[in-house]
């Protein structure tokens, strides 16, 4: 039987000043953190697809994550825990958690 994944959407909150370039690199950082976990996917946030003649083939949402994670309390508290050490080592403000 398949586990049964739940979606996770971060969206982090750079501060006062951040430009998207940061916001940007700030999502990639926590991307990468949360990639150490077992989780299924972790994937910068698209909007759609990008307007023709572009180079991209969707439009990310700056500084927004989605997760894909098996539903279990343990790996949901791993990925907590991973998120709060993120943010006191990144100097970002906040992360929203939003759950499917």
């Amino acid at each position: 039987m398949a586990e049964r994944l739940t979606r996770l959407d971060l969206s982090i909150e750079a501060g006062p000043g951040a430009d998207l370039a940061e916001s940007a690199a700030l999502a990639i950082q926590l991307r990468e953190w949360l990639l150490l976990l077992d989780i299924e996917s972790a994937e910068l946030t698209t909007a759609g697809q990008a307007p023709p003649r572009t180079r991209s083939g969707g439009m990310f949402i700056t500084g927004a994550l989605t997760a894909m994670l098996t539903r279990s309390s343990e790996l949901f508290s791993k990925l907590i825990d991973t998120v709060r050490t993120w943010l006191s080592h990144s100097g970002a403000r906040s992360v929203r958690l939003e759950i499917d």
